[in-house]
């Protein structure tokens, strides 16, 4: 019982000095569920691994420059630093607290779920009071379930007119938006796992 792991392509690298890799693995025990394997590429070439690196798509393999990942990541980590901004701004502003009573006012869970749906949750009725019975309150539901961008739809909800929430929300949805454009690859892909 484990994981099994084998080597499933093994070629040379872009520049030829060392040799790239793809490495699987996949659970091998009775319990495992049946699903795809996990794939990991690695070259052995400090050259290479200092100017590219790699990405799958569609179970074919290429290779990306190290600049296009760097940033990638950094514009991950600005999203992620401007959420927590906004995170900030909408405690300092009380707003927490004013959606909680907004919400609490209602008559029934299922009245808030209405409220919520189109704005921030995405969940099924069932799924809500379940994740509501969870949290304890509804103060705490908001603290796991409302983050950042999430603010400015509830904001509108709450009739509070804040250009400062609305300019981060924003630049947050463009760093987001950058962050998940596609990788521009280097050429065509180096391993497909389909066999056409």
């Amino acid at each position: 019982m484990g994981t099994e792991r084998w080597t499933e392509f093994e070629g040379p690298c872009l520049c030829g000095k060392g040799k790239d890799f793809i490495d699987g693995e996949a659970p091998d025990h009775p319990w495992a569920k049946s699903y795809s394997p996990h794939y990991k590429c690695r070259t052995t070439c400090e050259e290479c691994r200092a100017n590219y690196g790699f990405e799958e798509r569609d179970g074919a393999f290429y290779r990306v420059l190290k600049t296009e990942i760097t940033k990638k990541k950094k514009n991950e980590s600005k999203w992620h630093e401007k959420q927590r901004e906004i995170e900030e701004h909408v405690i300092s502003g009380g707003y927490h607290s004013q959606l909680a009573r907004r919400l609490n006012a209602l008559r029934s869970m299922a009245a808030m779920h209405r409220v919520l749906a189109p704005l921030v949750y995405a969940g099924s009725l069932n799924s809500f009071r379940n994740d509501m019975k969870s949290a304890g309150s509804v103060g705490e539901w908001i603290e796991r379930h409302v983050h950042g961008t999430d603010w400015s739809r509830l904001a509108e909800f709450l009739g509070i007119q804040d250009s400062a929430l609305q300019q981060k929300t924003e630049q947050a949805s463009k760093l987001w938006q950058e962050s998940q454009k596609p990788l521009e690859l280097l050429n065509p892909p180096f391993y497909s796992l389909r066999k056409d």
